[in-house]
């Protein structure tokens, strides 16, 4: 006579959330030491319309660029006269007059981004993102320039429609003459940034959290180890946003070998001698129980299945016939 148990897995889902934070860089200003004189000035401002949406994951780093608006070229600026340095003298591009800071970036409003740009005439000069000196003599833009917005993660992200703007009423100025001073050759602005946040998050398929053996013939085993039957457990997932990484762990209340991934039955069974050892696809090894393992989420949308393969084991010499029961904590966390 065949002597059978009956055997149910249970899984519960638990979710959890993380979330990072960052700071707002400052702002920065350049300067210059000698006379020079504009031999031209630009009454309107150059205009630079951002014309596409930022759209990012709160979750990206500081400091990370996010996105470049241009080359914009200003062809009103061709051939444009600019200065003439009698004795030798400066001129120079920055976001307005005062003292040369490095690394200069200027905070966009409260949006939690940042901004520099650069430029070049397309011939002789630049590209310009630090402070030029240039020998006494008359200079002039060779051709169009071409200006390059670059803006960055600054700190916590706040949607919104966006200006450039250090605080002159300008986002930057290039400048000839002592300190920037009222010697201005032209003026840029920069609008309509458009910033949309995306808040990571995450949903979950669990189409079946009970594994149900049904019943299993104690003679089927051969031996401690030795494994009778399979079953997967599938848990679908979709996550939105970048730049972070979703964590799973598994957790029992009743270990047999932590390290190999086989569990004891919980204390509602009957049977004995047998556990189940618990297979983590994902990495084709062992379940590690009691540790957070991590999937890498580096693309704006990941649709992806955690899977775990159980099986019956046998545990102990002697095997005793009854409802051999389990359960499995399954913590899920994100930001």
């Amino acid at each position: 006579m065949s002597r059978v148990f009956s055997g149910v897995a249970r899984w519960r889902l638990a979710l959890g959330a993380v979330a990072l934070g960052g700071l707002i860089n400052l702002l920065w200003v350049a300067s210059a030491q000698a006379a020079c004189s504009p031999l031209n000035a630009l009454g309107a401002p150059v205009v630079i319309q951002s014309t596409n949406d930022i759209q990012v994951s709160t979750m990206v780093p500081n400091d990370t660029e996010l996105a470049t608006i241009g080359p914009v070229e200003a062809p009103q600026l061709a051939h444009m006269g600019f200065a003439t340095c009698p004795g030798g003298g400066d001129v120079y591009w920055a976001s307005k007059a005062g003292p040369i800071v490095a690394n200069r970036r200027v905070a966009i409003g409260s949006s939690g981004l940042s901004y520099s740009i650069t430029f070049d005439d397309g011939g002789d000069f630049g590209p310009f993102d630090i402070h030029k000196h240039y020998n006494a003599n008359t200079w002039y833009f060779s051709s169009a320039p071409r200006f390059i917005v670059h803006i960055y993660k600054a700190g916590p992200l706040v949607g919104g429609t966006y200006q450039a703007d250090s605080g002159s009423g300008h986002a930057a100025t290039f400048f000839s003459g002592n300190n920037g001073g009222s010697s201005v050759v032209f003026h840029v602005n920069v609008t309509g940034i458009v910033l949309k946040p995306v808040v990571p998050s995450c949903s979950f398929d669990v189409p079946n959290t009970v594994v149900d053996y049904g019943q299993i013939r104690a003679q089927d085993f051969s031996g401690v180890g030795s494994t009778v039957g399979s079953a997967l457990v599938d848990i679908g997932l979709s996550c939105n946003g970048v730049g972070f990484t979703l964590g799973y762990q598994l957790d029992t209340d009743n270990y047999v070998d932590q390290a190999g991934g086989v569990i004891g039955l919980s204390a509602d069974s009957t049977a004995g001698g047998v556990g189940y050892r618990v297979l983590d696809k994902q990495s084709d090894k062992p379940a590690a129980f009691g540790s957070m393992s991590s999937v890498a989420k580096p693309a704006e949308v990941l649709t992806q299945h955690l899977a775990f393969e159980v099986k019956a084991q046998q545990t102990s010499a002697t095997i005793t016939p009854g409802s051999a029961n389990a359960l499995i904590t399954l913590t899920l966390s994100y930001p």
